[in-house]
C-alpha cells in the first residue's frame, strides 16, 4: 500500500506515527541520498552514518515536520548540510 502513494500521504502517515511510511520513505531515498552523501564525503562509512542520521532526524521531528519543497529536494538538502558538520568537525 505505501509504495503506491504519492510522498505528500507519505508525510501525512509520518506524523501519524506510522512506521510502514518511514519504511518506505527509507526505501524510496536510500540510494539517492546514500550517493549525495558519499558525493561530498567520500568515505562509505561516514555517508551511510550521514544519511541515517537524517533520516532519524526526520522520523524524531515527524509530528511537527514542515516541508516548503518536495520531500526529496528536503532530504537532499538535509544531507548535504549534514555532511557539510561532519567535514567541518574533521
Amino acid at each position: 500500500m505505501h509504495t503506491q502513494m504519492s510522498d505528500a500521504g507519505l508525510i501525512e502517515l509520518l506524523r501519524q506515527d506510522d512506521q510502514a511510511a518511514m519504511r518506505e520513505i527509507f526505501e524510496r531515498y536510500w540510494k539517492k541520498l546514500f550517493s549525495v552523501a558519499l558525493n561530498r564525503l567520500a568515505v562509505p562509512e561516514q555517508a551511510e552514518e550521514c544519511v541515517l542520521d537524517v533520516l532519524i532526524s526526520v522520523w524524531e521531528r515527524r509530528n511537527n515536520l514542515s516541508l516548503k519543497h518536495t520531500l526529496a529536494t528536503y532530504l537532499a538538502v538535509a544531507v548535504k548540510y549534514r555532511a557539510i558538520r561532519i567535514l567541518a568537525k574533521e
